[in-house]
Parts: C-alpha cells; sequence; structure tokens
C-alpha cells in the first residue's frame, strides 16, 4: 500500500477534491483561464444604474463593481438609459446652429445645451456652418 500511495496521484487528487469543495465559489462568479468573470445580480444592476444617473462616470462604476467599463455600458444600454457625452442630437444641433448665428460663442452654446464647446464645434463644423476666428470673423 506504501508503494501505491507514493507513485500514484491518487493523495493529490483527494487533496484537490477537499479543497475545491471546503472553499465554494459563489454562484455570481466564474473563473476563467483570463480571470474571475462577475455577472451582476438585478439588484446590482439596478444600483448600476442609479449611480450613474446619480452621476457617477462609467469608469467609476466599473471600479466599484468589479467589472470592465464596456460591461458597464452595457448593462446601460440594456436598461435604456441614455448614455452622457455621445454628442449631440438633431434638435440640439439646430439650436446650435441658431445661437451660433446670432453671435453664441461655441462654448455658451455647449453650457447651454449641457455639452461640451468641443463637441459643439464638430456639430457646427459637420454641419457645414461657417466658423469664426476668436475676435468674430469669418475663417
Amino acid at each position: 500500500m506504501e508503494l501505491l500511495g507514493r507513485y500514484s496521484n491518487w493523495t493529490n487528487w483527494t487533496k484537490r477534491v477537499e479543497q475545491a469543495s471546503s472553499s465554494r465559489r459563489s454562484a455570481t462568479e466564474a473563473h476563467t483561464q483570463r480571470g474571475v468573470v462577475r455577472r451582476l445580480d438585478p439588484e446590482s444592476v439596478a444600483a448600476l444604474v442609479a449611480g450613474y444617473r446619480a452621476g457617477a462616470t462609467v469608469y467609476e462604476l466599473a471600479e466599484r463593481f468589479k467589472i470592465h467599463r464596456t460591461t458597464v455600458s452595457d448593462h446601460l444600454y440594456r436598461e435604456g438609459v441614455k448614455m452622457r457625452g455621445v454628442g449631440l442630437d438633431l434638435a440640439h444641433v439646430e439650436r446650435a446652429v441658431s445661437l451660433y448665428d446670432q453671435g453664441w460663442s461655441v462654448a455658451r452654446i455647449g453650457s447651454q445645451l449641457g455639452a461640451n464647446g468641443g463637441t459643439v464645434w464638430r456639430a457646427l463644423r459637420a454641419q457645414g456652418v461657417q466658423m469664426r476666428d476668436t475676435q468674430g470673423r469669418a475663417r
């Protein structure tokens, strides 16, 4: 019997089975070759959505829930949440063109529409608007 125990993997196998049964993994985690996959339960997804609506960034939520930022975005998309920072919709672009024609700066238009001035500038350029320089002259 000593010879069998010394030259077989039987003892190592039983130790591994004992360790696996003693350290149970939670149902929300699965270990893969690349790391740990975390699945959010419905309550966690609701908390993630609430956090985003409260002003947290995708990066902050990814760190808080220990998931990738694209996974955060996927959850928000599936829940129908409108993402911040995805540009201006058509109504906002039309309003921006009108305000720019009235002499407003892109920074002022951006603060009015809740967007960055650079985003407004790109949207105006995409519409073919003749942009002014910093002194108000056409370029």
